[in-house]
């Protein structure tokens, strides 16, 4: 689906493996064996293949091969383990109040902290590599960045839009390609717009002042996208072709 070649395809995985951590963080859940249910073992094993996929395809759709693995995991593995030493911080305190009740949750089931925790990191890690990418570009920290993200995320209810495209059964192929499309253009959307909101912020201190200062400027430019948002919470059953219609101002926006 990529049009990629195999071995471009293998290099991408390995390469995503590798600023992941991916080897030693499924070295610990299989740790687990005998010690949690074989369902929640499963389930984080899953998230942990979930999270490996999405950085493959992004390295496949927006990295050209460098000259070695090593050189290219450079470029990502000090940012990969910068956010999981931010997290939950960095994250709006709705997603952090997430965060901390997906710990909790699998240390009362037996999984130790460190564990616990990198589960948890595994669900927030998906923007990763194109946050890293932004912050270089743009010349921000990469705290500021991934801040600016979340909060975007949050005044625009993207994390809701997220979570509804998520939990929209497809009924064909086709429509699931549709949806994990959605999905990336949504995270893609919301990088740009953080993007644009640290830009047109520069004079501003504090990630939420920007973000109020950004938001009071383009109140008449945000009331389409807001509007069109708030009928599609209002509908009883959301599908495909409702979200594509979201998509399409937010990609005015942007």
């Amino acid at each position: 689906a990529s049009g990629k070649s195999f071995s471009d395809v293998v290099r991408a995985a390995l390469l995503a493996c590798s600023v992941l951590e991916a080897e030693p963080q499924w070295h610990a859940i299989e740790s687990l064996d005998f010690k949690v249910s074989v369902e929640r073992q499963n389930d984080m094993m899953l998230r942990l293949i979930r999270l490996v996929r999405e950085a493959t395809r992004w390295l496949l759709r927006n990295r050209k091969p460098g000259p070695s693995l090593a050189t290219e995991a450079a470029d990502y593995a000090p940012g990969i383990r910068e956010l999981r030493s931010l997290m939950p911080v960095v994250l709006t305190e709705h997603l952090a109040a997430r965060f901390e009740q997906e710990v909790q949750q699998v240390r009362a089931e037996g999984v130790p902290a460190a564990i616990a925790s990198a589960y948890a990191q595994h669900g927030f890690l998906s923007p990763a590599l194109s946050l890293i990418e932004t912050a270089n570009a743009c010349g921000e920290s990469l705290e500021t960045m991934t801040a600016a993200y979340h909060f975007m995320g949050a005044a625009l209810q993207l994390d809701w839009l997220e979570e509804l495209i998520a939990g929209i059964a497809p009924n064909s192929v086709w429509e699931s390609q549709v949806r994990t499309t959605a999905l990336e253009d949504l995270t893609w959307r919301q990088r740009v717009l953080a993007r644009r909101l640290l830009r047109e912020t520069e004079g501003v201190r504090g990630v939420q002042k920007r973000v109020d200062a950004w938001f009071a400027k383009n109140e008449s430019e945000l009331s389409r996208s807001r509007a069109v948002l708030s009928a599609l919470q209002a509908e009883p059953v959301p599908d495909l072709a409702m979200v594509t219609v979201a998509m399409r101002e937010l990609k005015k926006l942007s």
